[in-house]
């Protein structure tokens, strides 16, 4: 598994050689991982399939802000169209010296920054990888005379921060650069809320049915289509945990806690009014278990 991880989405698959292996997308074929991953749960239990589940479906709602000096087609190929999408999706740009920025939703340990260009003619030559530090940009890599159509810059040592700008001074003769991929690499493994495959559901255009659970948003829900169970992270470990769900007279769940999406520790089974302010040990996960009675879970809430 760690080798179909690409740090900002996972791999199609293992057979191409480094360099030109292709990418499974974001929004597309990664989605796809998660679902497989899920199914693969389900059946053996095992939780090593649970962890990257949530880690490839963390790099579907990065929540990456994209900006850019311009657009040569600002409407189709506009700058948060180099976020990994792949297909006939990129952001170009014919002004020289240009730049392409991705905004955090917070503050990451970033190690490095994935480039691909839409062609190796429209790839970077000359660059620079810049992070705001302090109030300041501060440059992390200057390449010059990169040729390759793909270009992973590693940092001689990881950055915190929550911008990164991709500064190009040169194409490769296209007078045009286009990037498919302009993603920040992170340190360290994130996770997002998962549900067991029959309630996880792809709705396209990054839309899950997991979502709802821990989108901030009480007035979108999470469609229960089975019994089953759902999964959020607690990143923070905060201790109150808060959730918003509707179902039959009478409907509960079981609540457990863990820190490794394994040896689950039961706290017991609550209605949705006992679920308001709950104390949770600190724990890195919490897992929702529910029955046909649960009808839809709107907002999973720690504070």
């Amino acid at each position: 598994m760690p080798k179909f991880d690409a740090g900002f989405t996972s791999y199609y698959s293992l057979s191409q050689p480094g360099p030109d292996r292709i990418i499974a997308a974001r929004g597309d074929y990664n989605s796809l991982h998660v679902d497989q991953l899920l199914w693969l749960y389900d059946q053996t239990g095992d939780s090593w399939f649970l962890e990257w589940a949530s880690r490839f479906q963390a790099y579907e709602v990065n929540g990456y802000k994209y900006s850019a000096k311009g657009s040569v087609d600002p409407a189709r190929h506009g700058p948060d169209q180099a976020a990994a999408l792949y297909g006939s999706r990129y952001w170009s740009h014919a002004d020289f010296p240009t730049w392409i920025e991705v905004g955090m939703p917070k503050r990451h340990s970033v190690s490095g920054f994935w480039v691909d260009g839409n062609g190796e003619k429209a790839t970077p030559k000359d660059f620079s990888v810049d992070a705001f530090v302090d109030g300041e940009w501060q440059i992390m890599r200057r390449i010059e005379g990169n040729t390759k159509k793909r270009q992973v810059v590693q940092f001689d040592e990881p950055v915190v921060t929550d911008r990164l700008r991709l500064n190009i001074f040169q194409d490769n003769g296209n007078r045009n650069t286009a990037l498919q991929a302009a993603v920040p690499i992170l340190t360290n493994p994130q996770y997002a809320a998962i549900a067991n495959s029959c309630n996880y559901r792809i709705r396209g255009n990054f839309d899950y049915n997991v979502n709802a659970v821990e989108d901030g948003d009480p007035k979108t829900s999470m469609n229960v289509l089975c019994p089953g169970w759902v999964i959020v992270p607690n990143p923070e470990r905060l201790q109150l945990l808060s959730v918003q769900y509707s179902g039959e007279l009478g409907a509960s769940m079981t609540v457990e806690y863990s820190m490794t999406m394994d040896n689950w520790k039961s706290l017991g089974k609550f209605t949705a009014d006992q679920l308001d302010g709950l104390y949770v040990p600190s724990g890195l996960f919490v897992k929702l278990t529910f029955n046909k009675d649960v009808k839809s879970i709107r907002e999973v809430e720690f504070k």
